[in-house]
């Protein structure tokens, strides 16, 4: 009497063969490439240089000062001795009459009233709101440094495993063997499938360890915030980690997005240099085709008064790339919903005509003070923003999240019909 064999188990070489075992085997050819121990060495050395690059600037910064809002105190307290001493060298190296040399040192003294000015307003702010200016001495500015660093660069080893996971069998001329199995295509390309996401899943464990990190070696501030202000001079915070993990949600969900391209097109070209080249070639000349479309469609006609058709807004709010891999654009517009710029934009952010607490980038540059990491990684975002129109947030994970999977199932399709 033959058992059973249960629908999630295969028969192979007289051995049950569970859906787990091969997902597991295809970890194994993950784990067995050379390519591994070159990705751990290159995290390894980017991660020291942050971790050494972040070791500096917070000791650099304790030097100066012991909290955020006095850090800040001694910044304006350097750019008005530094202006000081650039009047008093311009007027030393020329010879002023009497009344030009009144004329300069009431220039000065404008200028040195005028940064003493924005420093009453900008620290009387977070001190009536009874938080501190995001600065190196707060603990999310780490967090936020050193999860950039570690998950950018271990987003491109997930994305280049989702390409070779697919292409490797091809290269290496096994394909025959795999096939030849008593194994369905389907199940191994769902076993692939679970392979990546474990992968990934893996990769976004270590790079959430930078909140360990920085926790235990970069303790400091944790009601760091960002100031925002409304049409009528109301101000808002914004808490620093709130802004944070909602950027580092936005970029895991893009990450998925890229890693199952590279999965997809890997299984329609086979050939590890074409997809690497197809689907980066994608990326970045299908976001430059996008910039040029908005500028073209939007910006410009928008600029001189004319209507932009419904139709060129809706190809933007549905393409993936308008996001430019994330859903940056959303966190930007909500962030900007409450009415003018940042007060501690740093330049990272449009400056509307709303007044408030708008500062110029120039103004932050002279003063020596910085703007939190994760601005930088909103600074493109702006383009797209006035494009979104009424779609949520939740609505952008849809569209993302609808795009992974039509691009997955164009990989099925590619993997079951692929002739070998």
């Amino acid at each position: 009497m033959e058992l059973a064999v249960p629908a999630h188990e295969t028969v192979v070489y007289g051995r049950r063969v569970s859906f787990w075992a091969l997902v597991q085997n295809e970890l194994l050819k993950i784990l067995r490439r050379k390519e591994i121990l070159w990705f751990g060495l290159i995290l390894l050395l980017v991660f020291g240089i942050s971790f050494a690059w972040t070791w500096h600037t917070r000791s650099s910064a304790r030097a100066e000062a012991d909290s955020g809002l006095r850090y800040w105190e001694v910044k304006f307290e350097q750019s008005i001795e530094k202006t000081r001493q650039e009047y008093s060298r311009e007027m030393g190296e020329k010879d002023l009459t009497p009344e030009q040399k009144a004329e300069a040192e009431a220039a000065r003294d404008a200028a040195v009233a005028q940064i003493r000015a924005e420093k009453d307003r900008m620290l009387g702010a977070y001190r009536e709101k009874g938080v501190s200016p995001a600065t190196p001495l707060s603990v999310w500015w780490h967090v936020d440094t050193l999860w950039h660093a570690t998950f950018g660069l271990l987003a491109f080893f997930v994305f280049a495993e989702g390409v070779m996971i697919q292409t490797s069998e091809f290269s290496d001329g096994t394909v025959r063997l795999l096939f030849a199995q008593p194994v369905s295509r389907t199940r191994i390309y769902f076993a692939k499938t679970i392979s990546l996401l474990l992968y990934l899943a893996a990769a976004l464990v270590l790079a959430a360890l930078s909140l360990l990190v920085s926790f235990v070696f970069f303790p400091g501030e944790s009601n760091a915030a960002i100031l925002w202000s409304d049409r009528q001079g109301n101000v808002h915070v914004l808490p620093y980690d709130r802004a944070l993990f909602r950027l580092m949600g936005t970029e895991v969900l893009g990450e998925i997005f890229f890693v199952f391209l590279g999965f997809s097109v890997g299984a329609l070209l086979v050939k590890t240099v074409y997809a690497f080249a197809f689907t980066l070639l994608g990326i970045f000349g299908g976001k430059t085709a996008q910039g040029i479309l908005f500028l073209t469609t939007v910006l410009l006609p928008g600029a001189s008064g004319e209507k932009v058709p419904e139709i060129v807004r809706w190809v933007f709010r549905v393409s993936p790339l308008t996001y430019s891999g994330n859903l940056g654009p959303f966190l930007f517009r909500d962030l900007l919903s409450a009415g003018s710029s940042s007060l501690f934009s740093g330049g990272e952010t449009v400056f509307t005509s709303q007044g408030g607490f708008a500062v110029s980038a120039g103004q932050m540059s002279q003063w020596g003070i910085e703007s939190p990491p994760f601005l930088n990684s909103l600074s493109d975002a702006y383009l797209q923003v006035q494009v979104l129109g009424n779609i949520s947030l939740w609505g952008g994970v849809g569209i993302l999240l609808a795009w992974t999977v039509a691009l997955w199932l164009l990989g099925y399709i590619a993997f079951v019909r692929r002739e070998v």
